[in-house]
């Protein structure tokens, strides 16, 4: 979904925090770690429709300061809008940790298959296993669409691997 939303209460405290300077440079042989992080900055619009996009005041390694989170939950919001976007994972699959839906490569685009006399499923027994359950039409077992995913005990998996 996407929410376009208007701040109606305790802007102040964000504002200062894009208000304040950048830090202070690093001192030769000083060393950064290579962190990648995300702040989302808000724009601010006033009553007749002007704008600003505040810069994000950074530390001496070039991160954004700390103290933003906060800062951001406390301001109230007033919902203007809500546009429902396609749905890419759902919830469900998302927690099951399984793809949306499944296509398999045909048989013939793989090569051939050669017979086995069997075998150990895995190199190693797992303690747990995951399975994601998908429905696939009558005609074409290669393709399917997440039903529901879950995840097997260690004895429910251990019975599962016995021989």
């Amino acid at each position: 979904m996407r929410i376009r939303r208007v701040a109606v209460g305790s802007v102040a405290g964000l504002q200062r925090y894009f208000e304040q300077p950048n830090g202070p440079k690093l001192e030769k042989g000083q060393g950064c770690l290579l962190v990648a992080r995300i702040i989302l900055v808000p724009a601010f619009v006033d009553h007749d429709g002007h704008w600003l996009v505040p810069r994000t005041p950074v530390d001496g390694c070039g991160q954004p300061q700390g103290g933003y989170r906060p800062l951001f939950r406390a301001i109230r919001w007033h919902v203007l809008s809500v546009d429902k976007v396609r749905l890419m994972i759902s919830a469900a699959a998302l927690g099951a940790h399984c793809a949306m839906e499944i296509n398999d490569l045909p048989a013939g685009g793989i090569g051939p298959i050669l017979s086995t006399s069997g075998g150990p499923l895995f190199k190693s027994s797992p303690r747990t296993v995951r399975a994601c359950i998908y429905r696939t039409p009558r005609n074409d077992l290669e393709v399917g669409n997440f039903v529901r995913g879950f995840s097997l005990g260690v004895a429910q998996t251990q019975r599962s691997l016995a021989p």
